[in-house]
């Protein structure tokens, strides 16, 4: 069969753990990848080593844009400053609120169109294989801007001027979205890719209407040909109980009315260390697929999602030379798709060790 993708991660753009996360992705039978928010710089670094036959295949966005003071600036910065956890992270957000060691680089800050007329021949400067816009709960943006890094993102009424910027310079744009405002604003703007979907996350106190798409919503998903990512494993982080128990819950019924539409779908996991194996089994346990369409999902729709300029995705003349081979039938139980015996990329045989390895 085909091989599979991760439509959302943020690995391979450095050289740490860049030979131990390739072997992880090439075990679990995943040759692409795509990082929507990444060091240019340090993705520039280890070029050579990707986008080979016998490399991961990455599309990197080379910079995230969002909001002063704003969501991810404190992650991508913890990371320089030894603040690996998020918890800690978290912890440290004053202090990497002004530490912009990697602004202009892993993100941008646009607060006005001025920000954007100044910035945005540096971002194409970069060579970005798409564009990502960050909108973190837009329906209370004025009131986040207040609590400096809680994620106000971008300003909403920036996004149409950068999605058309975007399109006009042949790039795609996938949104950051919270929740169902920014779900609608990001639709609404011309957005090609959802890099989440609403409700993988949320407070015991937030209302759930916060979170829940409605048929229009789905519909219209379906007639701009948007793609959704739903990274819904992430909600596995959420505490045990009734609140976990209400986001699994509206994601089903979330998926459930995109599908219906005729949606298509992203695997991705957004988690540093895994691949989107864990995203695959998630969604399989949700009952929306079947074996089949979870399949399909995964090593055809996925791959087109991150290359859709390539002939991957399929086992058929004029498409590239990969393939892996499975030693039980994931039609059957689809826990077999973690029974990668071969693989062939572009043609050449890939050898792994029997475990993956970064795990």
């Amino acid at each position: 069969m085909p091989p599979f993708g991760d439509a959302h991660c943020h690995h391979f753009d450095g050289a740490f753990d860049l030979d131990a996360l390739t072997q992880t992705y090439f075990h679990d039978g995943i040759f692409y990848a795509m990082d929507p928010c990444n060091s240019r710089q340090s993705a520039e670094r280890i070029k050579a080593r990707v986008n080979l036959p016998t490399g991961i295949d990455v599309k990197f966005a080379n910079g995230g844009l969002t909001g002063e003071n704003s969501h991810p600036i404190p992650l991508l910065e913890g990371v320089g400053r030894g603040y690996y956890s998020y918890p800690v992270q978290i912890e440290h957000r004053a202090e990497l609120l002004h530490y912009r060691r990697r602004e202009n680089d892993a993100y941008f800050i646009l607060n006005t169109k001025a920000d954007l007329d100044q910035k945005w021949a540096q971002i194409l400067a970069g060579k970005p294989g798409l564009i990502k816009v960050f909108l973190c709960h837009s329906e209370d943006n004025a009131q986040r801007g207040k609590r400096p890094g809680y994620g106000e993102g971008i300003a909403p009424e920036l996004l149409p001027e950068v999605v058309k910027r975007a399109h006009r310079a042949g790039l795609r744009v996938a949104a950051h979205a919270d929740s169902a405002t920014d779900y609608r604003i990001a639709l609404a703007a011309g957005v090609d890719l959802m890099a989440h979907l609403c409700g993988y996350t949320m407070e015991p106190e937030d209302p759930l209407e916060s979170y829940r798409l409605t048929p229009d919503d789905a519909a219209l998903t379906a007639k701009r040909h948007v793609g959704v990512i739903p990274t819904a494993c992430l909600s596995g982080d959420l505490d045990a109980g009734a609140n976990k128990i209400r986001a699994r819950n509206n994601q089903i019924r979330n998926l459930k009315l995109l599908k219906e539409a005729g949606v298509r779908f992203g695997l991705g996991v957004d988690t540093y260390g895994v691949d989107s194996l864990q995203e695959a089994l998630y969604l399989n346990g949700t009952g929306v697929w079947s074996n089949l369409e979870m399949l399909k999902m995964w090593c055809e729709d996925t791959p087109h999602m991150i290359f859709p300029e390539r002939k991957i995705g399929s086992l058929q003349d004029g498409y590239e030379a990969s393939l892996i081979v499975l030693n039980k039938n994931p039609l059957e139980d689809f826990r077999n798709v973690q029974t990668v015996r071969l693989r062939f990329k572009q043609g050449v045989l890939l050898t792994v060790p029997k475990e993956g390895t970064g795990k």
